[in-house]
Parts: C-alpha cells; structure tokens; sequence
C-alpha cells in the first residue's frame, strides 16, 4: 500500500514517488499497480487542467475487494479539489462535432478501483468499461458536454466479446450537457447503486435514441435513489425519441427510489424490464410520463404530472403496452391538459389501481380497460381544461398540493450490498 502522485506536466524523476517526482497521466495505470491494494494515486488538481485531447487514459489493473485503489483529486496539501480533465468535444458540439476523446477507459482486467473529485469536460465518454470490470466506485465527479458519462461498450466494438460491470457504485455526480444520456449498462451488468445524481441533457437534442440512463442486455439487480434526469430531447424525424430512464426487454429487478424525470420528448420512464419497482418515482413535463411494457412491476407513492407530448398528439400518465402488469397504490396523477389520455393501452394489459388519486382534464381511460381494477369515481376529480397540454397551471398544482399526502415510509426491504462492500439501504 503507496501513494502516488500525478501532476499534468510531471516533474523530477517522475517515478510518482511526492509532488517532486509527480508521474503524469500516461503512467496512471502504473501507478496503480504501484500503489497496491488499499493504496491510493493522487492527481494534482492546482496545478492546471489534464489535457485529454489526444489521448485517453486507460486502466487494467485496480486493488482487491474491500481494498480498492482510490484515484482522487487533491490540491498540494493533500485537500481535496477536483482535478480537471479537458477533451476536444467542441463547446457547443452539434453531430458533427461530437466525437471528442474519452477520459477514463476501465479495459478488462480493471477492478476495485475507487474514483474520487473529478471534473471531466468535452468528452464522448467520461467513463467507459471496454471489458469485463468489477467492483468500481465514482464519487463527487461533475462532467460537462459529454456524449455519455458512463457506458460498458467492449474494445472496438468486438462481436462475442463482453464488457459486463460486476459491482458499481456511482454517487454524488453532477452531469450538465450530453447528447446520448448519463448512463448505459449492458451485457450482464449487475449489483448497480446509483445515488445523488442530476443529469441534465441541456439541449443537446442532435443525437438519435437519447435516453438519460438505459439499461440493456441481461442487466440486473441496479438500483436508482435520488437521481433526477431531464430534457432529453430529439427532434429527428416524426418520432421524437428521448427518455428519461429506458430499461430493456431481458433486463430484471430494476429499482426506482426518488427519481424524477422530466422535461422529455418521449417517456419519463421507459420500462421493458420485468420486477421492476417504482418507490416515490416522480413524472412530469414528458410525452408519456410512465411507459410500461413488462410484467411484475410495482408503483409505490409516485407522482405524475403534466404530460406534454410535443408533437402535437396525446399525452398520457401511464401507457400500457399489451400484456403489460402494473400494480400501483398510494400514487397521484395530476394535468389539465385535454390532450391527456391518463390511462391508455395499447392492447390489453394489467393494471390495478388502490389508493391513488386523478385529477384531469382530458380523458380517464383510453383503449381496452378490461385489465384496468380498482379505480373508483370517487377518486377521480374533472377538471376544465387550461390547454391541449398543461403549462404547470395553478389549478394542476393547487390539486396536487390538497391531495392527500402519500405514506412516506418506503416498504421493508433488504440491504443493498455491492461485491466490494458498498452499503445502502433501499
């Protein structure tokens, strides 16, 4: 177990040994060998920006569980401040600018590996797995003009080769301006925590199929608590893609606790996945707030509101899709638009209702209701409309906020516990 150090130029003998002798970037993943289990390699983060323009920084190595190697940002005194990595992704990237660099490449073989106080600018990729990698944690890291923060994409794109994430722990992270979203998971990822995070796409609507965190493949078992996603937005074509959260068909067991998704030009959340749970999951200002395609779903004290389908056509609160199961109580769904359809399916599909609230001003139901239990008048409320759509008008929020308030106390579950021993409970 070492210290080592990294400054963005280097100095003295450059073996990494003090801030005299400062390693530079190129010899990050050196340095984390050197520094061995439990070590740590410290990147200067007063002494200029690391430029990342020609190059990325790849990593194959790391510590060993429950003793990571922890990459962190410190000013000379050893304080810590976030370090400064800056790409080529142009300032105000259009789709022919986007490409950039990456930043962090995590190549198989990389594990326990611990990042910390990190500012990473004008990248495609703040983080990318290009291999199978296990237990990674990244905290307190803010990104600017990105084409994605994190994603699993093997090396070159290779066919039969996998780039499965085992155990990652992402918290704390502030992303402004990305095309493609904050996050994509694929192959068999799993024992995923996501907490603390906004990601804001800021109007970066060029590149198709944005979709602010997606996960795809056999992904599994990944938890999202207090992350907020928002304005991904695509104006290609007649469909207007872009969402939220977006799950696969093939993914399972994906959890929703204190997310809000709003602002989008398709779905808030977007769910193909099976045993999916919604745990004071909030909706607004989406095409259709809560898209549900897959079976054994839950919705517990979540909220949606205003759907606004920017196209011009139907918004709606919750869609179905045919042979779709959905199970929500303690919930309130709140416009006064009348262009919103609140419940609408596309085929038949399960959906029971119990303690739950409607304020509308467009239709109730659309489609084929016969799966459609347990809602009852009288906890439905008709009101005139304000528009085709809801503009966040008073009488939409004076409703939501004299609707009974939900029970707050999230259902007993198991501890959360990642292979390199993060904790938190859900």
């Amino acid at each position: 177990m070492a210290t080592m150090h990294i400054s963005p130029t280097g100095s003295g003998d450059r073996s990494g040994s003090s801030w005299q002798n400062a390693a530079t970037l190129s010899s990050l993943d050196a340095m984390v060998q050197k520094a061995g289990s439990g070590g740590t390699v410290l990147l200067r983060a007063d002494a200029g920006a690391y430029d990342i323009s020609t190059r990325s920084i790849n990593i194959s190595h790391g510590g060993t569980e429950g003793r990571p190697v922890t990459i962190r940002g410190v000013d000379s005194a050893g304080r810590d401040m976030d370090a400064q990595f800056v790409g080529n992704r142009a300032l105000d990237a259009t789709a022919a600018t986007q490409t950039g660099g990456q930043a962090f490449v995590l190549d198989r073989g990389a594990h326990d590996l611990t990042f910390l106080n990190l500012n990473i600018q004008n990248v495609s990729n703040a983080f990318r797995a290009s291999g199978d990698v296990a237990n990674i944690e990244i905290g307190h890291v803010s990104a600017s003009n990105v084409q994605r923060f994190f994603e699993d994409r093997q090396a070159n794109d290779a066919r039969g080769v996998t780039a499965t994430v085992s155990g990652l722990y992402i918290h704390d992270v502030d992303v402004t301006g990305y095309s493609k979203g904050f996050i994509r998971l694929q192959f068999d990822s799993h024992d995923v925590l996501i907490r603390n995070v906004v990601a804001d796409s800021a109007g970066q609507n060029f590149d198709n199929f944005a979709m602010g965190a997606h996960i795809d493949g056999t992904a599994h078992d990944i938890t999202f608590e207090n992350v907020t996603i928002k304005n991904n937005q695509n104006f290609l074509g007649t469909y207007w893609n872009g969402d939220g959260f977006a799950t696969e068909g093939g993914t399972y067991r994906i959890t929703f606790i204190d997310t809000v998704s709003s602002g989008n030009t398709d779905a808030g959340y977007d769910l193909k996945s099976n045993q999916t749970t919604l745990i004071r999951a909030v909706a607004d200002d989406n095409s259709r707030n809560f898209r549900i395609w897959g079976d054994d779903n839950v919705m517990i004290d979540s909220t949606g509101v205003d759907p606004h389908n920017r196209a011009g056509s139907y918004a709606s609160q919750i869609w179905m899709a045919s042979g779709a199961e959905l199970t929500v109580t303690g919930s309130q769904f709140v416009d006064s638009g009348s262009m919103t359809r609140v419940f609408n399916f596309d085929g038949a599909a399960s959906l029971r209702i119990a303690d739950t609230t409607i304020t509308h001003g467009g239709t109730l139901t659309y489609g084929s209701t016969k799966g459609l239990k347990g809602l009852s008048t009288d906890v439905v409320t008709k009101i005139a409309p304000t528009g085709s759509f809801s503009t966040n008008s008073v009488v939409v929020h004076e409703s939501a906020q004299s609707a009974a308030p939900p029970d707050t106390t999230p259902p007993a579950s198991p501890v959360f516990t990642l292979a390199s021993g993060f904790e938190g409970g859900i």
